[in-house]
């Protein structure tokens, strides 16, 4: 049962026992005045048990709200600290990234200075290839 469940139920319960209460002195064989003593008596009686019971009630609602606060700074704490623990996370991961991407940058432009160093060799000796070639025919015309 839930706690407004619970405290409805004492209400109600309390009411009825009231009603009842009120409903047997009606009925009982008493004069006027004493009649109506007792259900003064009995009602100032009632009274006091649910202004006592709505204090307790309030109590432990104050105190459950304090608990709540409670817990609800400490689940914000440590939130912060797991966010906190992401955003390093992530940080480092990010700067890893980019100093890989350097390296493979910097792996890149070094491989394509070779490739490009061993293509201009190559060109060259196919050049001077052709150009003995050409030479060759030219005095074998001759």
């Amino acid at each position: 049962m839930s706690s407004s469940s619970n405290s409805n139920f004492v209400a109600g319960a309390l009411f009825g026992a009231l009603v009842g209460a009120v409903a047997a002195l009606l009925m009982a064989p008493r004069s006027g005045a004493e009649t109506r003593q007792i259900i003064a008596d009995e009602t100032a009686r009632r009274r006091g048990e649910l202004e006592d019971k709505a204090g307790r009630l309030k109590e432990k609602a104050s105190e459950l709200k304090g608990i709540a606060q409670e817990k609800a700074c400490e689940l914000k704490g440590i939130a912060q600290e797991k966010a906190q623990h992401l955003s390093v996370g992530v940080r480092d991961s990010a700067e890893m990234l980019r100093e890989k991407a350097r390296q493979i940058s910097s792996d890149l432009e070094t491989t394509g200075r070779e490739t490009w160093a061993r293509l201009t060799d190559k060109a060259s000796d196919v050049a001077q290839q052709n150009s003995q070639h050409d030479s060759e025919h030219s005095h074998a015309s001759v």
